[in-house]
């Protein structure tokens, strides 16, 4: 696939996703969507390290080498864990898609979503707002995608795709909470022995 065949499928993917998902189910493969979401995650690696060397002055000039590398590893393995993860919810409601299906869908709905996101970080305070709206039209595409992907409705693919959001978020939202309470014990632990070094 060339770069202007990849450019008019995430157009028609933002701008006419249904039509789009459902002509792309057809030919979907674990594949084909592993380098779909590669893509993107290199492409957006590659602006987020320029954006880092911009406002370092120039300092950060490696990141435009780390941070695509970086990027692509950690997109990949958390876009097989999540995929896992909505995958078992689907087929608990029922899905009937495949898990390589599936996740060449949400890829390509992901992979256009990324990358615009990426080059709206360039405007300072206004792209982030701008990328907040779209990521949020970017979870609505992913529903769409499981809902194509398992052929159910748009309730059970918004349960799917929301219920491993939420459980993630509980998870790291604890942890958060154990890290602190944690570092908080290490800081009350110095500051008693220290306490206690003056009285000596």
């Amino acid at each position: 696939m060339g770069v202007s065949e990849l450019y008019e499928q995430w157009k028609n993917t933002l701008m006419n996703p249904e039509k789009t998902l459902a002509g792309q189910k057809k030919k979907a493969s674990l594949e084909e969507g592993v380098k779909q979401l590669a893509i993107a995650l290199v492409v957006a690696g590659v602006i987020s390290g320029i954006i880092t060397t911009l406002y370092t002055l120039g300092l950060g000039v490696a990141s435009i080498v780390i941070a695509p590398i970086a990027m692509l590893i950690g997109g990949l393995i958390g876009a097989v864990i999540v995929n896992a993860l909505v995958w078992v919810v689907a087929k608990a409601l029922e899905g009937k898609g495949s898990y390589g299906t599936q996740f060449h869908l949400v890829s390509l709905v992901y992979a256009p979503v990324l990358v615009l996101t990426s080059i709206l970080n360039i405007i300072p305070v206004l792209g982030g707002l701008i990328g907040m709206l779209v990521s949020l039209y970017g979870l609505y595409l992913s529903i769409l995608a499981v809902k194509e992907a398992h052929s159910f409705s748009i309730m059970r693919a918004a349960v799917a795709v929301l219920l491993p959001v939420i459980v993630i978020g509980v998870i790291l939202a604890m942890l958060m909470a154990v890290l602190v309470v944690f570092a908080g014990l290490i800081g009350l632990g110095g500051l008693m022995a220290g306490a206690q070094a003056k009285t000596w």
